[in-house]
């Protein structure tokens, strides 16, 4: 799963730097805002280990770049 969510950070990092991008992106930003929220408001187990802890880290850093990146869409906060 954290592999396939950094990835997915990654596409929508890539997306919302092209043209046809960012229109794909801006017509399912209601698809694509629930999941980043979800990943950046992720609490982890007092209990988990380092790694485990590392990895949230990370997956909090790189939704927080792909909203970023999002955010930079002109007329993205119209939608």
């Amino acid at each position: 799963v954290y592999d396939i969510k950094m990835m997915c950070h990654l596409i929508l990092n890539r997306l919302a730097e092209t043209q046809f991008g960012c229109v794909a992106l801006i017509s399912n930003l209601n698809s694509v805002i629930e999941p980043l929220r979800m990943t950046i408001t992720k609490t982890i187990k007092e209990t988990a280990v380092k790694q485990d802890v590392d990895r949230n880290e990370e997956q909090i850093r790189s939704a927080l770049r792909a909203v970023n990146s999002i955010s930079q869409i002109p007329h993205v906060e119209k939608h």
